[in-house]
């Protein structure tokens, strides 16, 4: 629409048609051939999914069979490699050292001299 006041015609500007929470009409400016202003227009829009990263796949370290001290020592070097490349979580990691701690604590005398460095 447009008025003719005097020698000039004006245009009427088209408001944002979103009510406000205490009723009211939104009176900023609608957008060219929208009925709501940037601010509503954009609220109302459909939104695309968030694309979340997946968490990465855990993979667990080989582990052989715990017999002696060598395959101790075999089984704690793959765990520290898989903490250190971030393969496996903080707590999983922690959880196996100790498993590995207590499986050698557990080795008769005889078999644990590959687990402590010799001196010498």
């Amino acid at each position: 629409m447009s008025y003719v006041v005097g020698a000039m015609t004006m245009k009427q500007e088209r408001t944002c048609s979103r009510r406000l929470t205490d009723g009211h009409k939104c009176q900023a400016m609608a957008l060219r051939t929208k009925k709501f202003c940037y601010f509503h227009d954009i609220s109302y829009k459909k939104r695309k999914p968030v694309r979340r990263n997946l968490p990465p796949i855990q993979v667990l370290p080989t582990i052989p069979k715990l017999t002696d001290a060598l395959s101790i020592r075999h089984a704690r070097t793959n765990v520290m490699n898989a903490l250190a490349a971030n393969q496996i979580d903080d707590a999983k990691g922690r959880m196996l050292l100790y498993a590995l701690q207590v499986a050698a604590s557990n080795l008769p005398p005889h078999k644990r001299s590959f687990i402590t460095r010799e001196r010498g």
